[in-house]
């Protein structure tokens, strides 16, 4: 199983216990990692299954299947008593004022960012380039800069109100399921695919956190 390292709380722990709970038989091999990083592993064989970002970075590779999950906002976040955070959303030009952690190049969560940052006219030098959300929250919480990162990436912290942040204006990560076409999955893989969805199904209703219809059907289905 391969998984983005900001879904390590809301997302990766509680199926892994899951998992792990109603198959203690079943050996699991995860990595974490960049989403072409973990397509990558995906079309070598050596993950099964891994959930990636919907972006051109990894949707040439046709090789590979992708199922739709969810879609979740980029959000700005940052230590309590910084800048004001007024408003619904944040703006490109406002986020391109700031001193930022973002993920190093090549990285999608990385594109999403420069490209709206370039739609709007705006481009920014990052202060820092960490590649891990445990490690660019930590930063943020210190005032090291301003963490630009998934809703689900920055939850326990929100709700913690060790930071605080808001979605950045129109930028959207699109996350999906990828997996080999050639290749039939296990029923091992397709259990684990069945609990990433009941763990998905089980946060619906979380702010900014939108699941595929697909996955919608199934949770209102008697």
């Amino acid at each position: 199983l391969g998984m983005p390292p900001s879904m390590f709380e809301a997302v990766t722990v509680p199926l892994l216990g899951a998992y792990r709970r109603a198959f203690p038989q079943v050996q699991i091999h995860v990595r974490e990692g960049v989403s072409a990083d973990l397509c990558e592993a995906v079309t070598a064989g050596v993950l099964d299954i891994a959930v990636v970002i919907d972006h051109e970075d990894v949707s040439h590779l046709r090789q590979l299947r992708m199922q739709p999950l969810f879609a979740e906002g980029l959000w700005l976040v940052g230590p309590p008593g910084g800048p004001p955070m007024n408003g619904a959303s944040m703006s490109l030009e406002r986020v391109a004022t700031l001193p930022l952690i973002v993920s190093g190049r090549p990285n999608a969560l990385r594109a999403i960012l420069d490209e709206g940052l370039a739609s709007a006219g705006r481009s920014r030098k990052p202060a820092i380039e960490a590649n891990s959300a445990r490690l660019s929250i930590a930063l943020a919480e210190m005032g090291a800069g301003w963490a630009v990162l998934p809703y689900s990436g920055a939850l326990r912290a929100l709700r913690e109100e060790r930071l605080v942040g808001l979605p950045i204006d129109g930028l959207r990560v699109r996350w999906v399921l990828a997996s080999p076409r050639a290749q039939s999955r296990t029923l091992q893989t397709l259990r684990l695919q069945a609990f990433l969805e009941d763990i998905l199904r089980s946060v619906q209703g979380m702010t900014d956190w939108r699941l595929d219809a697909s996955l919608l059907r199934a949770f209102h289905a008697p």
